[in-house]
């Protein structure tokens, strides 16, 4: 955009008597792009199109090429206060781009150029061109306010309606996201032209508590996080006292029993359907962009934290007076949607979801695992369709305790480092307060091992359903094809999908692709240093030495808690593995192709792990003949095979 708006402006000042033709010309093209509907619809493939992201930046270029021709020669020698009380020399044209944006961002019966219409389409224009308007300095500053106020009616409308995802289209809320970090965001000086800074203003339009407060609304309108003792969506139904929904994760494994009674949820099912999710016999619509819609929950719940982070310290740092406490320890909402043969394939017991009744390994799902879900006495239809619902439902929960989890994550690296700078001293009172902070990070990493667990229980769970649509859609497609389309399958076949609510192979398509990429997406990977935050523990290497070395059995509470220490650290230590091989092989590529052909380094966390993991292995090795207790000898054998 920079470099095409320098270009049309040396242009334009070298030929100012054709400034209205060009105008005219880029203003064709701005309404051109915002009809062309198609371009961002969805597809069988499912997710965003490179069209649709090519189509954006087409007119995101327009509108900036547009806002520059606003200027002329005698506007340049107007001083910045000025320009703040005089009205604009081409009034006229920013009269006319300032009605456009509202007519995008507000008009319902507009139709796009193939006679359809398409509002989120429009919307998302609306909030491009308003985001350019919002920095040009030929606005003024009155004009630029009802910008803004267009701006939050639409990304922040009332919470009235029955889903809130309909009010807050996940796909256009994402743009409104991007609209406050643009507006609250400086621009370096050094990113322009100097033809640019004469209409960009650099400094940002409003402040940090002015976008907390929209995010926080954007936040209470989803509904994504809400109090157990005041659930939109309740467990039981009243009239039939059946279950609707569980929570999930309600177990905590801690020695220190909690008084809190009123704990925080994410409550998936309320943000993706709303009260319809009280409908146990009613279908609920797929959603075929449910990665979009991970998308966005995550960068909502990420923004609002790091907003609120600052705004209660004034930066992220260890200062802040945030706990993560009650965002570690939120139980998961999710449908009672799952038949019991569902339940029994992917590992869960009734309608539960606890850590403690994990599966030792992951439970694997095959190809032919589908045919296990379906039940003479249900419909098979029915069974898909729930069997997405709840995997929309892990989606969306896996998304908002990913974003927790970084932001946890931060703010233990801060208590850490605030350990380490008290240091060693002799007297008494700082002896105190290190042993207290000392006990205040080894109980915020308890609580990053337990979001850590909860995450990856999800992720074992949203991989499994992804294998079984995925095998599914594969069988249906064979069966379509030997069938053929001369034959067609009678009313009395009892096939996959025919039945009486039969489900198109193109939705389950879109949502198996959906779910890769999902799968493949920042909200489903770890960091690193995550990981090794988690695993650099030094209440649990004492407890597995003294336990795993002992020649007596031990009592079944030590070795349940044995045995969740030392999945959970094989888990890491595998994941951990693949992360470093992957990384540095990648290094090494990147370093190969530029002709350079130096080793890849760790970073000084990783050494520290490694270093940890090397003496653990070392403590451990001459107890691998005989000095493991018969009930450790499996669990012992395991991990020792994957520090190795």
């Amino acid at each position: 955009s920079c470099a095409a708006c320098r270009t049309i402006l040396l242009i334009s000042n070298k030929h100012t008597t054709n400034l209205s033709q060009i105008k005219g010309t880029v203003m064709d093209r701005l309404l051109l792009l915002a009809s062309m509907s198609a371009s961002i619809s969805p597809q069988q493939d499912g997710g965003k199109t490179d069209d649709a992201i090519i189509s954006y930046h087409l007119f995101d270029m327009n509108c900036a090429i547009y806002i520059s021709l606003l200027q002329d020669n005698e506007q340049l020698r107007y001083n910045d206060s000025d320009r703040e009380s005089n009205a604009p020399i081409n009034g006229n044209s920013a009269t006319e781009l300032l009605i456009l944006c509202q007519k995008f961002l507000f008009a319902t019966d507009y139709l796009s150029s193939e006679g359809t219409s398409n509002p989120e389409h429009r919307v998302i224009c609306g909030i491009i061109l308003a985001s350019r308007l919002l920095r040009c300095k030929f606005i003024l500053r009155s004009e630029r306010g009802n910008i803004w106020n267009w701006m939050m009616s639409v990304i922040t409308p009332a919470p009235t309606t029955t889903a809130p995802i309909q009010a807050l289209n996940p796909v256009v809320a994402q743009w409104g996201l991007s609209f406050l970090n643009f507006a609250s965001s400086p621009i370096a000086d050094n990113s322009f032209h100097p033809e640019m800074t004469e209409f960009v203003d650099a400094n940002s339009v409003c402040g940090h508590s002015d976008v907390f407060n929209q995010v926080n609304k954007m936040l209470a309108t989803a509904a994504v996080i809400q109090m157990e003792d005041s659930l939109l969506i309740p467990l039981r139904q009243e009239a039939s006292n059946e279950n609707i929904t569980f929570l999930a994760y309600s177990h905590v494994p801690q020695k220190k029993k909690t008084s809190e009674t009123n704990s925080m949820v994410i409550s998936s099912p309320y943000f993706l359907y709303g009260k319809r999710s009280e409908d146990l016999g009613e279908p609920k619509p797929s959603l075929s962009a449910i990665d979009q819609v991970a998308d966005y929950v995550y960068d909502l719940v990420d923004r609002y934290l790091e907003l609120g982070r600052i705004r209660s310290s004034g930066a992220l740092s260890s200062t802040s007076s945030w706990n993560p406490r009650g965002w570690l320890l939120a139980k998961i909402q999710l449908p009672c949607c799952l038949s019991q043969p569902t339940m029994k394939v992917l590992g869960m017991k009734n309608n539960s979801l606890e850590l403690e009744h994990e599966p030792k390994a992951n439970a694997h799902i095959n190809p032919e695992s589908w045919k296990l879900l379906f039940s003479p006495i249900v419909s098979n239809a029915v069974i898909v369709r729930s069997l997405i619902e709840f995997l929309s439902c892990i989606v969306v929960s896996i998304s908002v305790s990913s974003a927790v989890l970084k932001h946890a994550h931060d703010h233990f690296s801060q208590e850490e480092i605030q350990l380490t700078e008290m240091g060693e001293s002799d007297s008494d009172d700082a002896q105190k307060k290190r042993k207290k902070k000392q006990k205040q990070v080894e109980a915020l990493r308890k609580l990053l091992q337990f979001q850590v667990n909860k995450v990856v229980s999800m992720q074992r769970v949203c991989r499994n359903i992804y294998q079984l649509l995925n095998g599914l859609h594969f069988a249906a497609c064979k069966q379509r094809l030997s069938i053929g389309p001369e034959k067609p399958p009678s009313a009395h076949n009892n096939g996959i999908l025919h039945d009486r609510r039969r489900i198109p192979l193109a939705e389950i398509q879109s949502l198996v692709t959906a779910a890769e990429s999902f799968l493949n997406s920042r909200m489903n990977k770890f960091d690193s240093s995550i990981m090794w935050s988690c695993i650099l523990d030094d209440v649990d290497d004492a407890f597995l030495l003294e336990t795993m070395t002992k020649t007596s059995s031990i009592d079944e509470q030590l070795l349940s808690r044995q045995q969740q220490i030392i999945h959970f650290r094989i888990h890491i230590l595998r994941y951990l593995q693949h992360n470093l091989t992957s990384n540095n092989k990648q290094k090494r590529l990147h370093g190969q192709a530029w002709g350079n052909n130096t080793p890849a380094t760790f970073n000084d966390l990783s050494l520290l792990g490694i270093s940890r993991v090397y003496q653990f292995l070392m403590s451990l090795t001459p107890c691998l003949s005989s000095n493991f207790s018969e009930s450790t000898s499996e669990e012992g054998r395991l991990y020792l095979s994957a520090l190795y």
